[in-house]
């Protein structure tokens, strides 16, 4: 009995083991099939899928570029711009002013090369930033030109204008009369009434709406350059206002006498001199007083 109850459980072990091993069995083979089948999933790459993998990892990664602001510096500059463009534009409309107020005439050098001789009491003014192409100024009195060529250069004055290309040339103006001489070149005188072209010799004025134009001015230059002026058929009263700007004085005559006709030379540096080549000739007298002159007959 004994021996059969040995038998029996011999049998019921070795059953349990083998079950146990053919449920191992069983669990590997359902692991194999699962990797098995993701194996199969999974493609092997083509040489061109390989060629483009290795393209990728050598391609050289982008480089990054540092963005820089710049707004900070802008507001300093647009504060520099405010500041310095009314300056420039100022400084570019600037007018150059040259008066001469002393005893003798003066000698003044143009931007562009070109020579203004001042007589005494007159005075020009022109920008000097804008003459490399804008040729012009203001003429107040009497001065004598040597002009470079180049573009046209002008003298306005309150009773005319006077333009010219490269010249030598006066221009004298009056209170109520403008006079301008060529003597090299070609110079226009105009105003509002009128226009004439200056050949070597002429000599236009202009009195209001009346003008004149005379020719055969033998004379080289001005004669004030050389200390003197020389009147041609001027009237009494034009003479006496040279007379008082030349030495500064006042001068006092009737009014019967002031449209005598006077001709001759009168100096600039004598004034005593002057007054008797003035009133000798027209039969008159003179008397200084101070200051002041006092002509009649």
């Amino acid at each position: 009995m004994k021996n059969h109850q040995k038998i029996l459980q011999w049998f019921d072990e070795n059953f349990h083991h083998q079950n146990n091993n053919i449920s191992k069995i069983n669990t590997d083979a359902e692991e194999l099939n699962r990797i098995s089948y993701y194996l199969n999933q999974l493609e092997i790459p083509s040489k061109n899928q390989e060629q483009q993998f290795l393209e990728i990892i050598k391609k050289p990664k982008k480089q990054t570029t540092k963005v820089i602001s710049f707004r900070p510096f802008l507001k300093y500059v647009a504060v520099i711009l405010v500041l310095i463009i009314p300056s420039a534009y100022l400084l570019y409309n600037k007018s150059t002013t040259i008066e001469n107020h002393q005893k003798k005439i003066y000698s003044y050098i143009l931007p562009d090369g070109s020579n203004v001789i001042l007589n005494k009491t007159s005075s020009l003014k022109f920008k000097k930033y804008q003459w490399s192409f804008n040729r012009s100024l203001e003429l107040k009195g009497e001065a004598y030109f040597k002009v470079k060529k180049g573009s046209t250069f002008s003298v306005h004055t309150k009773l005319g204008t006077v333009q010219v290309l490269g010249t030598q040339f006066n221009v004298k103006q009056t209170k109520h009369q403008l006079t301008v001489s060529c003597y090299h070149g070609k110079v226009a005188v105009s105003n509002q009434y009128s226009r004439k072209i200056l050949l070597p010799g002429d000599v236009f004025s202009i009195k209001s709406s009346e003008s004149n134009f005379k020719q055969n001015n033998k004379h080289t230059q001005p004669s004030w350059l050389s200390k003197e002026s020389i009147y041609n058929n001027s009237t009494l009263k034009e003479v006496i206002a040279n007379i008082s700007d030349v030495y500064n004085v006042d001068i006092k005559i009737t009014d019967k006498h002031k449209e005598l006709l006077f001709s001759g030379a009168i100096p600039h540096n004598n004034l005593n001199i002057a007054l008797k080549s003035i009133t000798a000739p027209l039969h008159l007298k003179y008397r200084v007083q101070n200051h002041h002159v006092f002509i009649y007959e």
